[in-house]
C-alpha cells in the first residue's frame, strides 16, 4: 500500500466529519480545533489544548486491514504552543490496535517540556527522551512493528526533525496496529495543561514502491481548491446557476445542504444521462505556495457527495483528467439516503494515490472531474472538491543514502524516503 493517511487539516472540517475514510476526519474525538495563524503549511493546523485532567481529545485515524509483521511509520508537525509545569505527561500521538489496546505512545511533558516512547498496555517508558522548546515546530515521526512472535521481537523507533532519537525491541502484542491517534490524549494520571499544534499528518506501511519507509521531515502539504469551470455540461448550482458552479464545490468545511441547497453551497445533476461531467480547473500549485523546484511527492482528490432521494440514486465517478492525469475514472459509493445538511449522508470519496506525479508548477491548473454514470433524472450533490499534495522543498540538497537517517529500524534495504536531508525544518 505505502501511504495510508495524508492530512494537513486543510478542510477545516474536524468538529463535523467522524468518518475516518474523509480527509480530515479519522473519527474526530471533541476538543481538537483548527488553527489558522500557526502553522507549518498550508492555511490550516489542528489545535489542541487540555487542562488538568484526563478526558483526552484528539483526531483518530482508523487504519482497516493492517497486518501483523508490517512496519507502520508516522508523521506529525508538533508545535508547543505554551505548558504549564506539572509533573505529568500527556500523550500527544496514540497507536492502538483494533480494540484500543496501546502499543505505541508518544507522551509530551509539560514539565519538563520533553517527548518520549511509552509501548504496551501499561504504558512503560523506554528509552532517550528529547527537549523541545515552545514557539517551534518540529517533525516526529514513530515507527512500530508487532510481530506474530511471543518474545521480545517487536520494535519501535521515533525521530525527531529526521534524526534517529531511539529504536527499541520490547514485547508489545500480538495484534497489529490499527488506530492512529493525534492530540493530548488521555494524559498519565493527571495531565499537565498545555496547547499544541499539529500539522502534516502522514502514516506509511512498508508495501509496495513507494512511500514504504519514514514520510520524511521536511514535506509539506497543501490542498488545491476549485478556482473556476472548465466545462459544466448538465450540472447546474443548487439554486439552478449556470455560471460559476466552482462556487459550490469551494467551500472549507463544506456547507452541502438539503437538496437542491443552493448554488453557493453546493452543485447537482437531474440530467438522465451517464456521461455527464462536471470539469473544475483547480488553484494551480504555484497558487498554493510551490515554486519550480519544488517536487511533488504525492496527490490524491478528494470529493465530498449524496444525493436527492434514498430512491435508485444514481452512480457517479471523479477523475483527475489533467495536471496529472488519472489513467481511469474512480467509482464513488453510492448514497443510501438523501443529504441533509453537512455532514448528514454526504459521502467522502477520494482517488488512487499518485505517487512522484509529473506536474507544472504554474500556469497549468489541475483538472478534477465528477460525473454521473447513470441514465435517470435523479440527482447527484456534490458540496467540495479538492486534491491533497505533498511536496518536498526544492531548496533543500538532493537527497543521497546512507548515514544514521538509513539506520532506521532493522531496514537493510534503501526506499524511497531514506534520505539525509541538510535541513530539518
Amino acid at each position: 500500500m505505502g501511504r495510508l493517511v495524508t492530512s494537513g487539516f486543510e478542510w477545516k472540517a474536524l468538529a463535523v466529519d467522524t468518518d475516518f475514510t474523509s480527509p480530515d476526519g479519522g473519527k474526530f474525538q471533541a476538543g481538537l480545533t483548527v488553527e489558522t495563524s500557526i502553522v507549518r503549511s498550508g492555511a490550516a493546523s489542528a489545535k489542541a489544548s487540555l487542562g488538568s485532567n484526563t478526558s483526552g481529545i484528539g483526531q483518530r485515524f482508523d487504519i482497516v486491514g493492517t497486518s501483523v509483521g508490517l512496519t507502520y511509520f508516522t508523521r506529525f508537525g508538533f508545535y508547543v504552543g505554551s505548558r504549564t509545569a506539572i509533573a505529568q505527561a500527556d500523550h500527544i500521538f496514540r497507536c492502538t490496535d483494533a480494540s484500543g489496546n496501546d502499543l505505541l505512545n508518544m507522551a509530551f511533558s509539560p514539565s519538563a517540556s520533553t517527548i518520549g516512547m511509552y509501548y504496551g498496555t501499561g504504558r512503560t517508558q523506554i528509552g532517550a527522551t528529547t527537549s523541545l522548546s515552545t514557539g517551534q515546530w518540529y517533525v516526529i515521526e514513530a515507527s512500530v512493528c508487532i510481530t506474530s512472535g511471543a518474545g521480545a521481537d517487536d520494535y519501535i523507533a521515533y525521530r525527531v526533525n529526521g534524526a534517529l532519537v531511539d529504536k527499541q525491541t520490547v514485547t508489545i502484542g500480538t495484534a497489529a496496529p490499527n488506530r492512529f491517534m493525534f492530540g493530548l490524549i488521555n494524559g498519565l494520571g493527571v495531565g499537565g495543561a498545555a496547547t499544541v499544534y499539529y500539522d502534516d499528518v502522514a502514516v506509511n506501511d512498508d508495501v509496495g514502491a513507494y512511500e514504504k519507509s519514514w514520510p520524511g521531515p521536511n514535506r509539506k502539504i497543501v490542498l488545491l481548491t476549485p478556482f473556476n469551470d472548465n466545462a459544466r455540461g448538465g450540472w447546474t448550482g443548487g439554486s439552478g446557476g449556470t455560471s460559476n458552479l466552482a462556487q459550490g464545490v469551494d467551500n472549507l468545511p463544506p456547507v452541502g445542504a438539503t437538496d437542491p441547497g443552493t448554488d453557493a453551497s453546493q452543485i447537482r445533476n437531474a440530467v438522465s444521462s451517464a456521461t455527464d461531467n462536471y470539469d473544475v480547473n483547480m488553484n494551480t500549485f504555484g497558487l498554493a505556495g510551490l515554486i519550480s523546484s519544488d517536487i511533488v511527492n504525492y496527490v490524491r482528490w478528494w470529493i465530498n457527495h449524496g444525493t436527492a432521494s434514498a430512491t435508485t440514486p444514481p452512480t457517479r465517478h471523479g477523475q483527475l483528467i489533467g495536471n496529472p492525469a488519472e489513467s481511469a475514472e474512480q467509482a464513488m459509493a453510492t448514497p443510501s439516503a438523501a443529504v441533509g445538511a453537512y455532514p448528514s449522508n454526504w459521502i467522502w470519496d477520494s482517488g488512487t494515490h499518485m505517487y512522484n506525479p509529473t506536474v507544472v508548477i504554474s500556469g497549468t491548473p489541475p483538472v478534477l472531474r465528477v460525473g454521473k454514470r447513470t441514465a435517470s433524472t435523479f440527482v447527484v450533490d456534490v458540496d467540495a472538491m479538492g486534491i491533497y499534495a505533498e511536496y518536498t522543498p526544492g531548496w533543500q540538497t538532493a537527497p543521497t543514502l546512507g548515514g544514521s537517517l538509513y539506520d532506521q529500524m532493522d531496514e537493510t534495504t534503501a526506499s524511497d524516503t531514506d534520505y539525509i536531508y541538510a535541513t530539518a525544518s
